[in-house]
């Protein structure tokens, strides 16, 4: 039946790639309220300046990470499952997504232009 109604409004297409830019959105905005939240936490930290903030602070910023990663994971895996149904998408074709399995570092690197294929 949700097939059924969603044909009616948008594609199935249509409709994960919402999915997914949702979930995007979700992640970035994970860390930018961190950053609201606790101005002194910057883009690019080291191990020192972690140790060095308030224990409330660390705690929270190593939650949001964790959460951070869970999200992407729940990302990547939306689109293994877009890819296997549009296999003919730019998307697919991101030399990053093809090894991601390998190398999946470099995925999360390329993470914001990869999204724009979409």
């Amino acid at each position: 039946m949700f097939e059924y109604i969603s044909s009616l409004f948008c594609s199935q297409q249509e409709i994960y790639k919402s999915l997914i830019r949702s979930t995007y959105d979700e992640y970035v905005s994970i860390g930018r309220n961190l950053k609201q939240k606790y101005p002194v936490i910057q883009s690019y930290m080291t191990f020192e300046y972690v140790e060095s903030l308030e224990e409330e602070v660390r705690r929270e910023f190593k939650d949001c990470g964790k959460r951070q990663i869970e999200v992407r994971e729940e990302l990547i895996n939306l689109i293994k499952i877009y890819c296997k149904k549009y296999p003919d998408e730019k998307i697919c074709e991101y030399r990053h997504f093809k090894t991601y399995d390998k190398y999946p570092y470099r995925l999360h690197q390329w993470l914001h232009e990869f999204i724009k294929l979409l």
